[in-house]
């Protein structure tokens, strides 16, 4: 093979050949080189292939690897030389060439002796190829970020506080956008809670009430910078376009957050809203079946479970305080059958505006029947519970309502509840003293004797 390139040299149009097929030769031995129309193209000279100049003109980050090939390929380690890396024109721009190259002689040492290859410009294909790695890298953080908004999404149905759910949520978050601080604004009945992570770094960061304000009124995303040199990024917590609240990543860094992180944030913050929606409505269905829709008191079986509660949480002395105090609407059935039931209804709504007004918030209000209330005071005695409850009385006995042109009165049933009693027991009690007074004329409030 070498016999035959020999052959070749001694043709006066061996380079003009070797220039038009894109090659390059050197014979080290004689100090000779021609050199490729890519190089030429470059601004090389041939001079620049025996020396230096050469490998001064190839990028830093690709000068290693580039050293690594040669020194295998010169050492005998390897017979072809195979490498892309970047070359630096007369212009200071960046050209990606592809080297491939054949040993055609070496010293007895066994260095290369004369060497002949071909260079490629392939700028078109590193391009291609970086777009292509760019698209793997965003659809692998697209898959991360999917899994990550899953997992967080399994989290907010487990049956554990929504504060719990909220920050596990913004743990994974963390590992998809990376941040210093974060903060989680829920805004319930239009009382701003704020869950921290870490938790516990309330001070470090900064008054989030102005900005929190300028979310929930555009309703847009923000990324902005922090008084302290640090950058932070806001995003509205919306459903169906109301405003839940909001959750702003906060870094030390000047400019650490853009516009890549809006669709991993806005993911997160779709998971984040909707639990947050889901535990309203859970709350107030709740709320719904624990109270009397018509007059906000508790339902029976609600009550029940307060005054147990209730109990646990008073003392031996105090629990003998509690007052069950059983209220019923005289004559009720006679304003039903004259008036209708929806007037009937508007009746009960009205006593029981009373009694709320009445009573103090520790106090515990229950529809036991048709129109029969039961309340409970706590840490009441015997002469203070008749005085609230003729307060009631008087208050209802007064109370002018159009509808039936006139008035209602009560009569109200007190009993106390002793060592041993269930709260069928002292309910029971509180029963049979309001029929005493309904029996000795109604309108009236009877304690048990």
């Amino acid at each position: 093979m070498t016999s035959t390139f020999q052959n070749i040299l001694n043709e006066q149009d061996f380079e003009t050949t070797l220039y038009n097929a894109g090659m390059f030769f050197v014979d080290y031995s004689r100090d000779y080189g021609q050199m490729s129309k890519v190089c030429r193209e470059l601004g090389f000279q041939k001079s620049d292939l025996t020396d230096c100049a050469y490998q001064e003109r190839i990028h830093p980050d690709d000068l290693v690897s580039y050293l690594g090939l040669w020194v295998r390929f010169n050492r005998g380690y390897d017979d072809e030389l195979y490498c892309e890396y970047r070359l630096r024109d007369l212009r200071g721009e960046w050209n990606w060439v592809l080297t491939h190259a054949t040993a055609l002689g070496r010293y007895k040492d066994g260095r290369i002796s004369k060497i002949i290859g071909f260079d490629r410009i392939i700028n078109s294909r590193k391009k291609t190829e970086e777009l292509l790695l760019r698209q793997l890298d965003e659809a692998k953080r697209k898959n991360e970020i999917a899994d990550a908004v899953m997992s967080a999404g399994r989290l907010m149905i487990h049956d554990v506080p929504l504060s719990e759910n909220l920050y596990e949520g913004m743990e994974k978050l963390r590992g998809i956008v990376r941040y210093d601080y974060c903060a989680l604004v829920v805004d319930e009945n239009y009382r701003e809670n704020t869950i921290f992570s870490p938790p516990g770094d309330r001070v470090q960061i900064p008054d989030l009430s102005s900005l929190i304000h300028q979310i929930r009124e555009s309703g847009y995303p923000l990324i902005d910078e922090t008084g302290d040199g640090g950058s932070l990024m806001a995003f509205p917590l919306t459903v169906d376009g109301a405003y839940l609240g909001a959750i702003v990543l906060i870094s030390g860094k000047r400019g650490f957050f853009d516009g890549s992180d809006l669709y991993p944030v806005q993911s997160f913050a779709r998971i984040f809203a909707i639990a947050i929606q889901n535990h309203h409505s859970m709350k107030t269905i709740i709320r719904e079946l624990e109270r009397d829709q018509l007059t906000g008191f508790l339902t029976r079986r609600s009550f029940d479970l307060a005054v147990r509660k209730s109990r646990k949480e008073l003392g031996g002395e105090q629990k003998e305080g509690m007052a069950f105090c059983m209220l019923d609407i005289d004559h009720f059935k006679r304003v039903n059958d004259r008036f209708g039931h929806q007037t009937g209804d508007l009746v009960i709504s009205q006593l029981a505006c009373i009694c709320q007004r009445a009573l103090r918030d520790q106090d515990l209000l229950g529809r036991y029947g048709g129109e029969e209330f039961i309340i409970v005071l706590r840490n009441a005695g015997l002469a203070n519970a008749e005085a609230i409850m003729n307060r009631i009385r008087v208050s209802i006995e007064n109370c002018v309502i159009p509808e039936i042109s006139g008035g209602v009165t009560v009569s109200i049933g007190i009993s106390f509840y002793i060592t041993g009693d269930t709260i069928e027991t002292v309910i029971e009690r509180a029963d049979k003293a309001l029929y005493r007074g309904k029996r000795a004329g109604r309108n009236r409030v009877v304690a048990e004797s």
